[in-house]
């Protein structure tokens, strides 16, 4: 609702996001805080318009980093230990590792979500 407010009459907008594909996230694990933060992609569209946009669509936006390799630091810092990258939310996420066995991609969709303010 902020971007609402701060648009003139006409303004257009153009968020990307990350979103989970279903309703909801299998309550029988326990998600990273960032997941359980992430709308769902049906729900998108409706929060937009019941704020006032217009003409709201949500593209598919891949990410220009995937399939890039990213070359590692060689000194340590404290996101690196050893040479290696921490893929799930640093050290201390031991209760995240069943996430390196998931299918990313059929959990989270990132989208671009347009809209406009009406005249």
């Amino acid at each position: 609702s902020n971007v609402y407010k701060a648009l003139r009459p006409g303004g257009r907008m153009a968020i990307s996001t990350t979103t989970i594909v279903s309703d909801q996230l299998d309550p029988s694990f326990e998600w990273p805080v960032c997941m359980r933060m992430f709308a769902s992609l049906e729900s998108i569209k409706p929060i937009c318009e019941s704020i006032g946009f217009e003409n709201v669509r949500i593209v598919d936006a891949e990410s220009p980093l995937e399939g890039m390799d990213v070359p590692i630091e060689e000194e340590c810092s404290s996101g690196n230990v050893g040479g290696q990258r921490f893929k799930i939310h640093g050290r201390n996420a031991d209760q995240f590792t069943y996430l390196e066995d998931m299918d990313m991609d059929e959990l989270c969709k990132v989208v671009t979500v347009y809209g406009e303010k009406p005249l």
